[in-house]
C-alpha cells in the first residue's frame, strides 16, 4: 500500500513537473555591420568581432535567444535573465590568458506568449557595450571575448539549472 502511493505520487509529481516545459534551447551572438538610424540593421550570426583600439564598434551587437514550449499547453509571461561579462587581457601582454571579469551588463527579456508545441526568437537588443569600453580604456585591459548567459525565471514545480544556456563571442583589435 506504502509502495503504491509512493508510486503514484512520483507519477503525480513527474506529470506536474513535465506541463511547463519551456525550454532556452539555445542562444547565438549576432552583428550588424551598419549603424546608420535610418537604416534597419540586417544582423547575421557571427562568432567574432573586430572592436578597434579606441573602442568604437563599427556596426552593432546582439544575441538571439531560441525557446521551446514543450508542454501541452500555451505559457505566458516568460522572463529570461540576461547577464553579460567580458573576458579581459592586459594590453602589455595579449598572448597571456585572459580572466573573466564580474557581469558589466544584466537585463531580462520578457516573452508574451508561447503557444504549445511552439519554437521563437528573442533579441537581446541594445547591450551597453560602447559604455563598458569606454570605461575599460585606461585601465590597461582590454576585451578578448564576450560572454552571454540566459536563464529563463523559474516558477513552482520547474527545475532551473537544466534551462539555462550560454554563448562566447570571440573579440580581436
Amino acid at each position: 500500500m506504502k509502495r503504491s502511493l509512493l508510486s503514484l505520487a512520483i507519477l503525480v509529481f513527474c506529470a506536474s513537473a513535465s506541463f511547463a516545459e519551456i525550454q532556452l534551447s539555445g542562444v547565438r551572438w549576432q552583428f550588424s555591420p551598419g549603424l546608420k538610424p535610418a537604416m534597419k540593421p540586417k544582423f547575421s550570426d557571427a562568432q567574432e568581432i573586430k572592436i578597434p583600439a579606441d573602442g568604437k564598434i563599427a556596426g552593432r551587437i546582439r544575441a538571439m535567444a531560441t525557446l521551446e514550449n514543450k508542454s501541452g499547453k500555451s505559457t505566458d509571461g516568460i522572463v529570461v535573465r540576461v547577464s553579460i561579462s567580458a573576458r579581459l587581457v592586459k594590453i602589455s601582454e595579449p598572448a597571456a590568458p585572459g580572466v573573466w571579469d564580474l557581469p558589466f551588463w544584466i537585463d531580462e527579456r520578457r516573452v508574451a506568449e508561447l503557444k504549445s508545441g511552439e519554437k521563437k526568437e528573442a533579441a537581446i537588443p541594445n547591450i551597453d557595450l560602447q559604455k563598458y569600453l569606454k570605461r575599460l580604456q585606461k585601465t590597461g585591459f582590454w576585451v578578448d571575448a564576450l560572454k552571454i548567459q540566459l536563464a529563463v525565471e523559474p516558477r513552482a514545480g520547474e527545475d532551473f539549472g537544466a534551462n539555462m544556456s550560454e554563448a562566447v563571442l570571440n573579440v580581436t583589435r
